[in-house]
């Protein structure tokens, strides 16, 4: 999944959803030694991405084809702010869970707004952060469970 920096988004595309996960990876490099980090609410609520999604149809395809739309799918990003700066120079759009019914809604009417609140509510909610070091396991997509979260030490 490839973020879209907030800058980039000038209107919305065919939809804007809040995209819920219990925490994210991200991967910490210094001197070129790589160290993932599972980041996540402290108090173990949902984090929800701010995103865009759009149907679009494949040129190449015949009308008839049902595979012939295909969906694309990106996370807003922006800088990061508080401790998440340590980590990584960007993070994902977080949703305030007030602005989760606004984001879903079609018929809202000033994106710009809203995206402006989004990103002025961002650093109280980095706030409610935890983030711990895990192992490297997190960064082969084959793997996957509750192991992945433990911390690495």
């Amino acid at each position: 999944m490839l973020g879209t920096p907030v800058a980039d988004v000038e209107e919305r595309s065919s939809g804007v959803p809040d995209n819920p996960a219990s925490g994210y990876y991200e991967w910490h490099t210094e001197d070129g030694v790589k160290t993932p980090y599972y980041i996540h609410p402290a108090d173990d609520s949902p984090l929800l991405f701010a995103g865009l999604y759009e149907w679009w149809k494949d040129a190449s395809k015949p009308d008839d084809d049902p595979h012939r739309w295909l969906l694309s799918f990106t996370i807003m990003t922006r800088g990061s702010t508080g401790a998440l700066g340590s980590v990584h120079d960007r993070m994902p759009l977080f949703i305030d869970a007030d602005y989760a019914d606004v984001w879903l809604d079609p018929t809202t009417d000033n994106v710009g707004d809203l995206l402006d609140a989004t990103i002025d509510a961002a650093p109280a909610l980095v706030d409610g952060l935890a983030m711990r070091e895990v192992g490297p396991a997190v960064g082969n997509v084959r793997n996957n469970g509750p192991e992945l979260i433990a911390p690495a030490h």
